[in-house]
């Protein structure tokens, strides 16, 4: 038996075969250490600005009428990857700590994409095909840990210069939060 296991690549480990565990490890996060993770991320911010400011020259206006005295839902129409970084730097300082959920089967699949939204990134993996439950307790957990969260009612980029129609998740949260 046991050398039949060795020949087809089994492992006599708890009887899990040898591929399980390796994809059990590459499914693992990698947590890197706070400051590296804090380092990164302001380093990060400071490119996205500059990209903004100078390559994209964004026009912002009406930052004077932003609550900095609490949490807030931010709601955006989403077009393009580019969307979650404008709002961010629209909303200057208030922005830094924005966080948005994004989606897990996209943005978190695994491997280094992974460790890289979760470690350097306020993204929040956001699982689109649970429940509407699921996905309200996940997006109040944000909001009630004093997070300003950031949401793209659409659920997805639209692809053209209409709005979509918007998922219930927003109302809500806004009713309730």
């Amino acid at each position: 038996l046991a050398g039949d296991r060795a020949r087809h690549g089994a492992s006599s480990h708890r009887g899990v075969s040898r591929t399980k565990r390796i994809e059990d490890k590459e499914d693992a996060p990698i947590v890197l250490p706070k400051p590296v993770q804090d380092a990164a991320k302001s380093a990060i911010s400071k490119i996205q600005h500059a990209f903004y400011d100078q390559a994209m020259r964004a026009d912002v206006t009406g930052r004077a009428f932003i609550p900095h005295n609490r949490n807030t839902i931010v709601v955006a129409n989403h077009a393009s990857h580019l969307d979650m970084g404008l709002v961010k730097y629209g909303l200057g300082s208030y922005g830094e700590g924005i966080v948005s959920l994004a989606a897990q089967d996209y943005f978190f699949e695994s491997g280094i994409k992974r460790a890289f939204f979760e470690n350097f990134t306020n993204l929040v993996a956001f699982d689109r095909k649970s429940s509407l439950r699921a996905s309200l307790r996940q997006a109040a957990d944000v909001l009630e840990a004093g997070k300003t969260v950031l949401l793209f009612p659409e659920g997805t980029r639209g692809g053209g210069n209409e709005v979509g129609e918007f998922k219930p998740l927003v109302g809500y949260l806004a009713l309730t939060h």
